[in-house]
């Protein structure tokens, strides 16, 4: 019956070549009173080629959001916003402003996964430039942000490819291990998990990245509850971004990791979407988990002294962290620092 549903903004979240017009495209077909709205068509209408489109982001988005909220004054209306929409922080926008137009609305992140290489692969049968190059699938793939609930949206929902094999997990926390992870990956996804055993090729680390994973893995165990699962997450999944993000991007040609935390967040949530059913944990938990994995590099700087305690509290309102979240990032970059083998400075002749 028309007028019994809330309006929906659905935001597709993904790399390019994820398969999310294809999602809302097939939604459009089959609800109704479903809209899809996407910012490559508004380029392509606006100014007749993507490449000359992108040179207007700010107009092409700026057309993008009156279209949306307009579609939203329908009483019962979905929406689906398609574009990557890797930003947090653009997202949060997007999710104010509807909140404050209507209050009924719901806002719904929505996570296409897809595997680099296989976005990649399908570039190859786009056409002129509509084919996104490979460098900017990577670069995509190491900044896409996590949603988080109450920062961006009301709910999150998960699609797309799994990385690992439901079939084959066994997910107990202590199973969780890189070497059990890269064996329960999915065949295309084990390439990616693998670049991990590499050396960190940094100051701050003498051990490899598997080593320091394995390490900081087996001092949750000695040191959380047994019941602690969302820490065991955190452990396990922390840094597996590392491998992907070293020398490539804006790490190129440094000993920089820069967004290796939302690459690892990204693979928690992936594999919550494989097999959270036998992980025992209830939604909430499963992303407290990937948000301790996103946040684990700012708790480093908050434990070093770096911040204020007013900057503190305006980025735990920012990102509705809690003080009991807070806590528990700290607890984690403490175990996080006593697995780091630094390079020792050699004191005076």
């Amino acid at each position: 019956m028309r007028g019994s549903r809330m309006r929906q903004l659905i935001i597709l979240i993904g790399i390019s070549g994820s398969g999310k017009s294809t999602i809302a495209k097939e939604q459009e077909k089959v609800k109704q009173n479903t809209k899809r709205i996407s910012s490559d068509e508004l380029r392509l209408q606006l100014y007749g080629t993507l490449s000359e489109g992108n040179q207007h982001n700010a107009r092409v988005f700026e057309i993008m959001n009156k279209t949306v909220f307009k579609e939203l004054e329908e009483k019962d209306a979905i929406v689906y916003y398609d574009a990557t929409n890797l930003s947090r922080k653009r997202r949060a926008h997007l999710y104010q402003e509807a909140k404050r137009r209507f209050t009924d609305v719901k806002v719904i992140c929505q996570v296409v996964f897809c595997n680099p290489e296989l976005a990649k692969l399908r570039q190859t049968y786009r056409i002129g430039d509509e084919a996104v190059p490979n460098d900017v699938i990577e670069r995509q793939f190491m900044n896409l942000q996590v949603p988080r609930v109450s920062v961006d949206c009301d709910d999150i929902v998960l699609s797309g490819e799994c990385w690992f094999d439901k079939g084959e997990v066994i997910a107990h926390r202590v199973r969780l291990t890189l070497r059990a992870l890269v064996y329960y990956a999915t065949d295309a996804f084990k390439p990616l998990l693998k670049l991990n055993y590499a050396p960190h090729e940094s100051k701050w680390h003498t051990e490899s990245i598997d080593v320091h994973i394995l390490a900081v893995n087996n001092t949750a165990v000695q040191r959380y509850e047994a019941k602690d699962t969302s820490s065991f997450l955190a452990a396990a999944f922390h840094d597996l971004g590392k491998g992907y993000v070293k020398n490539r991007g804006i790490n190129f040609g440094t000993s920089h990791y820069l967004t290796h935390e939302a690459v690892g967040a990204q693979i928690l949530l992936n594999a919550i979407h494989c097999f959270g059913d036998l992980l025992e944990l209830d939604k909430e938990e499963c992303l407290e988990a990937v948000e301790r994995v996103y946040q684990h590099m700012i708790a480093h700087q908050i434990r070093n002294g770096n911040w204020s305690e007013k900057t503190i509290k305006k980025w735990q309102v920012k990102h509705d962290i809690s003080d009991e979240l807070l806590i528990n990032l700290l607890k984690f970059a403490e175990i996080d620092a006593l697995c780091s083998i630094p390079v020792k400075e050699e004191g005076p002749a």
